[in-house]
């Protein structure tokens, strides 16, 4: 059973580039993100974290996107395209020193043409060090197509780790997922436990039918995120999403995709994104996003915070006193009426909110629309971190997700703690 209906066809390249990355470093007490400018890319930011202070960071990689810091903060990733070949479609990995403007590849993707138009190129998107800082995991979104008969494309993640030290890579590949349909998040994220050698990723997982009808109809088409022996590449399903067909007077599918899985900085929880999606005849209809905990010892879950229909949240991110979640939030994107895996770039704002679901509150107000023409949209890049006794944010809260598009003064979210919807709620 899969709720992909006809939105195969009307899948797009830049679901992938909307997704975010972020990350948190014990340096100081500034927020880091990107902002669109007119190389289509995004310029990085850093900022205080009671709002001012909002400074342009100067770097020499061209279009650079999701920012990644390694646990410790001691070292910085980010994806580019690359300065000597411009016209590339393919961007790469860099480490990146924000002193001096210094890079260094990490990965070194090339844009792959074949014959009959046939091409492949790769956007080496989600990035996390390892404790030792010596590997970088990458999950990669390989887009192909054209050749023989002019195929559809398709987008493919891809889990490999590189050395960090500007010796050649891939030294493994982790994980081969399936192609992308918009409907689930497999390659979405990936992170690499601060006291483990285990990385985190969410996989295209075939959920058993709630209704126990799985024989009948197949199972439901979700995403689960899995534990990764990076020394063998050995996997176990950490979360369960769950999936269902309902037989009305319309046909409803439903299903969960966990993605974006961040370790706290002691390493015992995971902090993820689900998304509940939800398709009738009529075709997908909006997600519900909610962020979660997972404490490994017990694998005990909970929902930290769900939020209204039609916002989408791409990136979550902890505290370094493991206190509080940081996370970006704005409205769904569509194209020609079906949601997308993605937020619409120019309401996508930055957000805090206590571990407990406590003090919901807006940090940084969404950016102006990306500049005419401009093909990527808004991507954030998080680095935040909390003196002794710093509260973070305005504290300002509304009461209506149309808020989104006012001044920051005003703006946030609107938030709900609700429990899982069920097919007929949403």
């Amino acid at each position: 059973m899969s709720n992909r209906s006809s939105l195969n066809a009307r899948a797009v390249l830049c679901s992938g580039l909307l997704a975010a990355a972020a990350a948190v470093s014990h340096v100081n007490a500034q927020v880091f993100y990107g902002q669109p400018d007119t190389s289509g890319g995004e310029t990085l930011h850093r900022i205080n974290p009671d709002g001012t202070g909002d400074t342009a960071i100067a770097a020499r990689l061209p279009k650079i996107f999701t920012p990644t810091w390694s646990h410790d903060g001691s070292t910085f990733a980010v994806t580019a395209s690359d300065p000597a070949r411009p016209s590339m479609l393919t961007f790469n990995a860099y480490i990146l020193n924000l002193a001096t403007g210094a890079f260094q590849n990490v990965t070194n993707f090339q844009d792959t043409p074949g014959a009959n138009n046939a091409y492949t190129f790769t956007y080496a998107l989600y990035k996390a060090f390892s404790p030792n800082h010596a590997q970088l995991a990458v999950n990669s979104y390989v887009r192909s197509g054209g050749g023989a008969g002019n195929a559809s494309p398709t987008t493919t993640p891809l889990l490999q780790l590189f050395p960090t030290n500007g010796d050649p890579g891939p030294t493994a590949t982790l994980h081969v997922g399936i192609f992308r349909d918009e409907v689930h998040h497999d390659g979405e994220g990936v992170d690499w436990s601060p006291t483990q050698n285990l990385i985190a990723a969410p996989f295209k997982w075939d959920a058993p039918l709630q209704s126990g009808t799985t024989s009948t109809y197949g199972p439901g088409e979700a995403t689960a995120i899995y534990l990764i022996n990076p020394a063998n590449a050995a996997s176990q399903q950490l979360t369960v999403p769950h999936a269902d067909l309902v037989i009305g007077a319309q046909i409803v599918t439903w299903a969960e995709h966990d993605y974006a899985p961040k370790f706290s900085p002691n390493g015992s929880q995971l902090a993820y994104v689900r998304s509940y999606q939800q398709a009738t005849g009529a075709g997908p209809d909006l997600g519900v996003q909610s962020l979660h905990i997972l404490t490994l010892a017990t694998r005990q879950d909970r929902q930290v915070i769900q939020f209204q229909k039609g916002l989408y949240v791409s990136t979550v991110d902890w505290s370094p006193d493991g206190t509080q979640l940081v996370f970006d939030l704005g409205k769904q994107a569509t194209s020609s009426g079906f949601p997308l895996q993605a937020v619409q770039p120019n309401t996508d704002g930055l957000y805090l909110i206590g571990i407990d679901g406590s003090n919901p509150h807006q940090l940084h107000a969404h950016p102006p629309p990306p500049p005419l023409g401009a093909p990527s949209p808004w991507l954030l890049g998080i680095l935040i971190t909390f003196p002794p006794g710093c509260r973070l944010g305005r504290g300002t809260t509304v009461s209506s997700a149309a808020s989104l598009s006012v001044a920051p003064a005003t703006s946030s979210c609107y938030c709900a703690r609700l429990g899982r919807p069920s097919a007929a709620s949403v």
